[in-house]
């Protein structure tokens, strides 16, 4: 009842087989204000193969199965990627052997599990999931040996580990603003998490240096998201702004000579730039970005969904199979549905 705002009567099926979008998992249908309504029926999977890439856009396919891979990360040794999977109705984070072509099943819950983050030394990953109700960081050996060892209660997800593992960075929704925070735990002394920077603004995808001096993010501080870099932990020593007209999923070279990202905004990537700079200590300093390729065929989410190789030659990213699914390009038009909608929901 719109006039008392109050509910009345049970729930209504009104349709089937709705198509679940990847990776928000939110329906995908639309109505217009004259009742006409647009609904994808079939498999929400989206069939992506792990591919390297090289500075100039060459792609060489990774023989892993056909799957719907989000946030690829390479272990430390660049042996193995980890990465978010859509298979069977649930999200899961699987691990491919770059050296033996192996795959392993990290998780097997019906929860949402995603945002895989290598530890250092390579033998336990972190990652977010839903398993107790709403996101929590866990942690888990890589080899299946033990359980989820619980870290952090975070509604979000976890970025970056320090280079000596006494630091997780991690990212905060928070539901009263919307507004995504970027916080710092300490996994040694487990104390309560702290901001990495202020909280008035949006700080999102936040990495750390090879040597652990600097973060590299995005923030929300004009009409766009844009790359920004700190000294880190004191993050209040310094702000760099390293992009101009748009920035995203900012990457450090293993050298820690570079930085990557890509330019624009979500939903209109332009390039993915790389950017040479010259940190020290307490100085920070950066030249002219240089342009290396479209990353338009290897983004399909709002997540970092790359990762750099450790001679900073080439990328691991993802890519659309060959293989089409007829049944995933279903879309269905129902005009006047609002008659119907009247008819069924009295």
């Amino acid at each position: 009842d719109a006039a008392t705002r109050t509910i009345r009567g049970g729930e209504v099926s009104l349709l089937q087989n709705v198509a679940p979008a990847t990776p928000s998992r939110g329906a995908q249908y639309a109505v217009s204000d004259l009742g006409t309504l647009v609904f994808r029926t079939g498999s929400s999977e989206d069939r992506l193969n792990l591919v390297w890439v090289d500075r100039t856009g060459r792609t060489e396919t990774i023989p892993a199965p056909t799957r719907g891979y989000g946030t690829p990360r390479l272990s430390p040794d660049g042996t193995k990627v980890a990465a978010s999977t859509f298979h069977d109705a649930s999200e899961d984070i699987y691990v491919w052997d770059l050296v033996r072509s192996t795959e392993t099943r990290v998780t097997t819950s019906e929860a949402r599990e995603s945002s895989p983050v290598w530890m250092p030394g390579g033998r336990d990953l972190l990652f977010a999931t839903t398993v107790n109700g709403p996101s929590d960081i866990v942690r888990r050996r890589a080899d299946l040996t033990g359980g989820l060892e619980p870290v952090v209660s975070a509604n979000g997800d976890p970025l970056a580990v320090s280079p000596d593992g006494k630091i997780l960075l991690f990212e905060q929704r928070t539901s009263s603003t919307g507004l995504v925070h970027l916080r710092r735990i300490d996994l040694a002394a487990g104390a309560e998490s702290a901001p990495v920077t202020g909280t008035d603004i949006s700080q999102r995808n936040g990495v750390l240096s090879p040597d652990g001096r600097w973060v590299a993010y995005e923030a929300r501080e004009d009409a766009t998201y844009d790359i920004y870099v700190r000294p880190f932990p004191d993050t209040s020593a310094g702000r760099y702004k390293v992009s101009q007209g748009g920035g995203m999923w900012p990457v450090w070279s293993h050298s820690g000579r570079e930085l990557f990202y890509i330019a624009g905004a979500l939903g209109l990537p332009k390039q993915l730039m790389a950017v040479p700079v010259t940190p020290t200590a307490t100085t920070f300093d950066w030249g002219e970005p240089k342009e290396l390729f479209d990353p338009n065929p290897f983004v399909r989410n709002s997540w970092r969904d790359y990762d750099v190789a450790l001679d900073d030659s080439r990328f691991i990213m993802t890519m659309p199979a060959d293989t089409i699914i007829s049944e995933r390009a279903t879309i269905t038009v129902v005009q006047h549905w609002f008659d119907e909608l009247a008819a069924r929901v009295k």
